[in-house]
């Protein structure tokens, strides 16, 4: 089945308490999906502290998201490196050359 394919279908079941369920449901597998395609997970976002999780796991956990996600870092920062140059180019130009 193409879940693509039909935008907006009704949801199967008959209470109002398994429709809230089945979105709940829906929404946690697409939360996942994105974590796995970014590279983000629990620990990074904090969403799912657990009281009784490690502090050693909890660092590794970041970390590997940390490794996931370094080329984003280092592109947002070439990107502002650049951009700050160019402004200061265009600012000096104007003073020199009105």
């Amino acid at each position: 089945m193409n879940p693509g394919k039909v935008p907006i279908q009704e949801l199967n079941s008959s209470s109002g308490l398994g429709k809230i369920q089945a979105l709940i449901q829906t929404y946690q597998y697409y939360l996942q999906m994105i974590r796995d395609v970014t590279g983000l997970n629990e620990a990074r976002d904090g969403s799912s502290q657990d009281k009784n999780s490690l502090v050693g796991l909890q660092k590794m956990a970041a970390n590997a998201s940390n490794v996931a996600t370094r080329h984003i870092k280092q592109a947002s920062l070439y990107l502002t490196l650049k951009l700050a140059e160019n402004v200061s180019l265009k600012i000096a130009d104007a003073l020199n050359f009105p």
